[in-house]
């Protein structure tokens, strides 16, 4: 899976699991990368990180036209970015 096709549905809940799915497909693979290849640099995009956003923005934001105010998913982009955060850390932390 190389992106979330359908970042704009409406179905949260699935849009979500991909969000997640796909960014442990592609840390596990950096993963695997930095550690079988010898690397003088490695980069990665993570595009979880832009989708979140087109998903989820409007529960996040008071100030968004079509803001919904206390909705279960009002911490999602919070959540996301907490997870790409462990996840980069565990990326590093063979390395520091």
């Amino acid at each position: 899976m190389l992106g979330v096709s359908s970042f704009r549905t409406e179905n949260k809940d699935w849009l979500l699991a991909q969000i997640y799915q796909m960014t442990n497909k592609r840390f596990r693979l950096v993963r695997h990368l930095v550690q079988t290849k010898p690397w003088d640099f490695c980069t990665m995009v993570e595009m979880g990180v832009d989708r979140i956003h087109y998903g989820f923005w409007r529960f996040y934001d008071p100030e968004h036209r079509e803001h919904v105010p206390n909705h279960k998913y009002q911490h999602a982009i919070r959540d996301y970015y907490r997870f790409v955060d462990q996840q980069i850390g565990s990326l590093l932390g063979g390395y520091y």
